[in-house]
């Protein structure tokens, strides 16, 4: 199969599209990839950790075998589903897609009259005969790998050596889809690997008597009907016209495409004998055909005779069975009525199995047992006595339990929704042929399209499903949607006569090129189709447009001669370059088109633009040397790093551009950015120091996770970024875990991410599957705006257990109204759809899109002031800060508030009201309470806290004694080596944190105690230097601002605004180098803060009054030296001027001087452990 099977794909929280193969999708004959794949590395999947050169493998969690051939779940299907009365409710009727005929206009061989197209199967309807073609299922695909590998193994990474072309090495092997760092380089694909859907050597390629045989994977089984009576060319009619169209956009010649084909229920033949009818109907995973018998006609007339099975059998049940490559054809015992008076009347009847020629009234052999299919001519039917005058209904349904996938693959990857929540898909389908007899099928069997899919927003049906390619490969990777519903696709292509209409670059530049086609809102054509790209390998892996129209296209090129126009970055620096253009609404030629990378590997990934016309990407790097701008990120921590970059309207110049990425491995996947800018990123991380900030998650859970960052409007440093994860699972000696492909956000700054899970343990809250079904499963998590909770987080996905890769979602977006639609790929019969009668298990990959209605789902946020805890029942809110949870829509819920000792409960605010302890709430829509503590009376004084860096946790204390933490949150990420500030950030008279990341120079601030969004994020300064954060009232205006320390010079930088931008102020004071540390106060109680310093080998402080050069005001020696005590600063009593303390980490001890002069400590007392690493805290908390 083309594509990297094991690339993650869109799977999307709670049921509701059925897997959909899309009644519209052209299944078709899987040739093995091998035959069209080149010899190398697929450069859209990522490596593993294992593979890549001089890095440690993952630590292992289990050495026990039995762990990795453990299952997943001894659930049955279903078995997972949480209590509805705490999972929103899914769209049921979304993706109930009826099997639709479609005329033969051109579309298929001049034979067929009807086709249609079902799980596991094409039906081609030609005036003698239905012809199915059937695809192996599971067990047959598995059979051809038995004591072997499984069929999805660890790619290794290309070579990112400069100077070496990559022309048949590192494009991506026919597979679906581009590199994963890149859409590239994925772990688990294996070079030259045939994946799931090859045929075992008994069942391929089987030959007739001339030698001709049918395409590798196909099972074609023609049924005809015989007879002397028989009506060789009787009338064909569609019935029932449905809602929607296909189009077939294949090849250069606008005469060939076929647009605006009509979609049927039924199709009849009428007199097929005299007074009988047949009618073809049915699902997506049945076929039904009805004999109608008109009255006094003689039912004995049907014979039906079957060529391509290997031998016919009537079961115990009365089934007949026909045996064929790969499994059993099974046409249920059939049902056969008359309708008298509007009521079914049953009538006893069998089938039975006939020799001799049809033709002259062949014996029959009622027997149950197995005949082979050359003794037997045709089946007919024996029936008891029934009414003449009435019509006679005989009526087989066709169950094939060994093919209930797609018709071959079909793979969802991108998904986009217009304003009236119609769903736009695209993805990749393997074309099956009409099997024309004797052919050898060489041309277009095993080759893809790309599909391009418009689902009318109750999922009832297509508006329109266009097959969109050439003679060769083509794949749509990205789609997105403007205004008035045109559909915009990006892709890759490796036809030469791939349909192009108004294009800016008419001709395939070499073996694969990028596209981009503009379809109109009704799919009858394109407004414009074009290659892109240069004469090595280009693919387009993400697309997005603009209020005006204009598209806006990234993925990766190897080309030196891309085509650039207006370009910031105009040639190819590494082995492989992201890429970013922009079309005009005509698609007539690009406002700019620009290289994005380094000296090494680059690959493009996602891309989103805003209102003004700013486009944000994200991929990743392997360079060094990766172009960097405003960058909170400025150097590339490990073998590869997510990037992010954010390109003005002209694209001249990035707004920023940073790396994303610990010191393993980390990969940008998806983006998207909300109405103020911020931009929201997933992918997959492989380090334990992953940059995380305000994290739901902070810790790496696996030896892979997904990850999420919001990044605030500048890039200046992360409103929130966080681990999303489990522990992952051992699978054929490796560890598989999370990545996340694709994220949308809505107007209220919800994330919503969907990618791949392996991992029993994934966050599952408010889950419609809280369980893993498979080895791998989607999952859909929707995050809150400040990603402190996920509002609902649930696997999607079948038992599917013979495969690695199980299912994965690839695109999500999200309409108006909150609900979030997802697209991917599954292998499991057993998928979640609301069609549960269907059971079996599939046998091929096949596209799925589910809509998650969140319209039920409401949250409940509390927000707290002062100290004390309140809690929920039913349980969700359990917090002494701020919090939330999402509880289904008509929860009645009641809060309790209980005060912290010393502290008294005043009252509620918003939804609540009141002072009393208990406030009851019934939810109908999201709802906010606040609530009010008091704190003890204290003077205006300073106290302490502490603060532990490897959980980021903040200690404070009201009181100069010992004692519990009056306050303890959590603020920032942990174990960072970021360090604590506090100030009056707002002038509100109440000291409170922050922190500074001093590898990127970066300043976080919080105006209350509590976990939460930084209130203000900016960097000052630049990071890296070892320099130290200060903060102080510098200008007396009543608000803490922040400074820094450069300790190699004893230079003091001042700021007058807690933004970024130049120091106000920069004066030298103190000798340089000498390790003494920096202090803020006011020193004589003016108003202003000022300067001193600690000189830690002599126990000496050094004040200054004024922020300025020049010689100290007040020295005087406190406490120890050489003991690695550390200084505070604070108005311990009241009085207004700032005097000092010390802090003795070993014991945990603070001791405070009322006066700037030497003596013993007016204060000592212990708060918090011994020798733990805290880092002491001052401040007038409580004010």
């Amino acid at each position: 199969m083309q594509g990297s099977p094991n690339q993650p794909q869109p799977g999307r929280r709670w049921p509701v599209l059925p897997a959909l193969i899309l009644g519209l999708l052209v299944g078709g004959a899987a040739l093995d990839s091998a035959a069209h794949a080149p010899p190398s590395v697929v450069p859209g999947s990522l490596p593993s950790l294992q593979d890549v050169e001089g890095l440690p493998s993952a630590p292992a969690r289990s050495t026990d075998p039995a762990d990795a051939l453990a299952p997943a779940s001894a659930e049955p299907p279903g078995a997972a589903l949480a209590d509805p009365v705490a999972t929103a409710r899914i769209k049921q009727d979304f993706g109930r897609l009826p099997m639709h005929f479609e005329p033969n206009v051109g579309q298929s061989a001049e034979e067929v009259r009807y086709l249609a197209r079902g799980a596991g199967y094409s039906l081609f309807l030609t005036d003698t005969e239905a012809v199915l073609v059937l695809q192996p299922g599971r067990a047959t695909a598995l059979a051809d790998h038995a004591g072997d590998q499984p069929p999805d193994v660890k790619a290794s990474y290309p070579s990112s050596g400069t100077g070496a072309e990559p022309p048949v090495e590192h494009p991506h092997p026919d597979s679906n889809r581009p590199p994963w760092p890149h859409r590239g380089f994925e772990p688990g694909r294996a070079v030259g690997a045939s994946g799931a859907g090859r045929l075992h050597p008994e069942h391929a390629n089987r030959t007739d008597a001339q030698g001709q045989g049918d395409p590798p994977g196909v099972t074609p089984v023609r049924m005809r009907l015989e007879g002397a009576t028989r009506n060789p060319a009787p009338r064909i009619t569609g019935l029932e016209r449905r809602p929607g169209i296909s189009n077939y956009y294949l090849g250069k010649d606008p005469a060939k495409w076929h647009s605006g084909v009509p979609h049927y229920a039924k199709v009849q033949y009428d007199q097929v004998y005299p007074g009988i009818d047949l009618v073809f109907y049915g699902n997506p995973r049945e076929l039904e055909y009805d004999l109608v018998v008109a009255p006094g006609a003689d039912p004995s007339q049907i014979r039906l005779a079957f060529e391509g099975a290997d031998a016919l059998r009537i079961d115990a049940e009365g089934n007949l069975v026909l045996a064929v490559a790969g499994g059993e054809i099974l046409h249920r015992a059939p049902r056969i009525y008359q309708r008298v008076d509007g009521r079914e009347r049953a009538v006893a009847g069998h089938y039975v199995l006939l020799e001799g020629d049809p033709a002259d009234g062949a014996a029959g052999t009622d027997v149950v047992g197995m005949a082979d299919a050359g003794t037997v001519s045709a089946v007919g039917f024996v029936l008891a006595a029934y009414d003449p005058a009435e019509p006679l209904v005989i009526d087989p349904v066709v169950v094939y339990s060994t093919y209930l996938g797609g018709s071959s693959f079909e793979l969802g990857y991108g998904i986009a929704v217009d304003g009236a929540s119609n769903a736009y898909v695209t993805g990749t389908t393997y074309s099956t042929d009409f099997p024309v007899v004797n052919a050898r099928y060489t041309e277009l069997r095993g080759e893809q399209d790309a599909f391009v899919t418009k689902l009318d927003a109750g999922g009832q049906g297509p508006v329109y499903s266009t097959y969109l390619g050439g003679s060769q490969i083509d794949n749509g990777y990205g789609i997105a949607v403007d205004s008035v519903g045109n559909a915009y696709v990006t892709g890759a292509t490796r036809s030469a006569d791939f349909p192009t209409v108004n294009a800016r670059y008419p001709l395939l530049s070499h073996v694969e090129d990028a596209f981009v086609t503009k379809l109109d809102a009704e799919g009858q054509g394109p407004v414009y189709s074009t290659y892109l790209g240069g004469s090595l390998f280009d693919w387009g892996t993400g697309i997005a447009v603009d209020g005006a129209s204009n598209a806006y296209v990234t993925g990766t090129t190897y080309a030196t001669d891309f085509p650039v126009v207006n370009a910031r970055y105009p040639g190819l620096r590494g082995e492989g370059d992201a890429f970013v253009t922009k079309l005009d609404a005509g698609g007539q030629g690009p406002v700019y088109s620009t290289y994005l990378g380094g000296s090494r590997a680059d690959a493009g990934n996602g891309i989103a633009v805003d209102s003004v016309g700013n486009a944000y990407v994200t991929g990743w790097t392997g360079s060094a040397d990766f172009p960097t701008v405003n960058a909170c990120y400025s150097h590339l921590r490990g073998y590869a790093d997510a990037f992010v970059t954010k390109l003005d309207a002209e694209g001249q110049g990035p707004v920023y551009s940073t790396y994303l990425g610990g010191s393993l491995m980390d990969l940008g996947g998806g983006i998207a950015v909300d109405g103020a800018s911020n931009a929201y990123v997933t992918g997959q991380t492989y380090s334990a120091d992953f940059p995380v900030f305000n994290a739901l998650y902070p810790l790496l859970s696996g030896a892979a996770d997904a990850f999420v960052t919001k990044l605030d409007a500048g890039g200046q440093g992360p409103v929130y970024s966080t681990y999303l994860g489990g522990t992952d699972r051992w699978l054929y000696g490796d560890r598989q875990g999370e990545r996340g492909e694709g994220i949308a956000v809505d107007s209220a700054g919800n994330a919503y991410v969907t990618g791949v899970t392996y991992s029993v343990d994934f966050p599952a809250v408010n889950a419609c599957y809280s369980q893993l079904r498979g080895y791998a499963d989607a999952f859909v998590t929707k995050l809150d705006a400040g990603g402190q909770g996920p509002v609902y987080s649930t696997y999607l996905g079948g038992s599917e257990g013979e495969q690695i890769s199980g299912e994965s979602g690839y695109g999500i977006a999200v309409d108006g109204a909150g609900n979030a639609y997802v697209t991917g790929r599954t292998k499991a019969g057993d998928f979640p759809t609301d069609n549960a009668r269907y059971p079996q298990l599939s046998g091929r990959d096949d596209a799925f899109v589910t809509k998650i209605d969140s319209s039920d789902i409401v949250n409940l946020t509390v927000t707290r002031t002062g100290n004390g805890t309140v809690n929920s029942t039913p349980s969700g809110i359990a917090c002494g800060w701020d919090c939330a949870k999402a509880y289904p829509a008509g929860t009645r819920v009641i809060l309790t508030a209980t005060a912290a000792a010393g502290s008294r409960f005043a009252g509620w605010g918003n939804a609540c009201t009141g002072t009393a302890a208990t406030c009851t709430l019934v939810l109908s829509s999201s709802t906010r309470v606040t609530v009010t503590f008091n704190p003890p009376t204290l003077s205006r004084a300073f106290s302490v806290g502490l603060y532990r860096p490897d959980s980021s946790t903040f200690f404070l204390l009201y009181a100069h004694s010992g004692g519990p933490a009056n306050v303890t949150f959590r603020f920032g990420p942990a174990g960072r080596g970021w360090l604590p500030l506090t100030g009056d950030w707002n002038g509100d008279g109440r000291t409170t944190v922050g922190l500074y990341n001093p590898a990127a120079g970066t300043f976080y601030l919080r105006n209350t105690h509590g976990g939460g969004v930084a209130d203000a994020t900016f960097a000052f300064g630049s990071g890296g230097h070892g320099w130290l954060p200060l903060t102080g009232d510098w200008d007396g205006d009543g608000r803490t601002t922040v400074g820094l320390y450069n300790p190699s010079t004893g230079t003091f930088y001042l700021r007058n605004a807690n933004a970024g931008g130049p120091a106000n102020v920069t004066f030298g004071f103190g000798p340089a180098g000498r390790g003494w540390l920096p202090l803020t106060g006011d020193w004589d109680g003016d108003g202003r803060t000022t300067v001193g310093l600690y000189d830690p080998s002599a126990g000496t402080f050094y004040l200054r009054n004024a922020n300025a050069g020049g010689s100290a005001d007040m020295a005087f020696a406190f406490g120890p030296r050489g003991r690695g005590w550390l200084p505070l600063t604070g108005d311990w009593d009241g009085d207004g001027p700032t005097t000092v303390g010390l802090y003795n980490p070993s014991t945990g001890t603070f001791y405070l001087r009322n006066a700037n002069a030497g003596g013993s400590a007016n204060v000592t007392f212990g708060f918090g452990p011994a020798g733990a690493g805290w880092t002491p805290l001052t401040g007038d908390w409580v004010r």
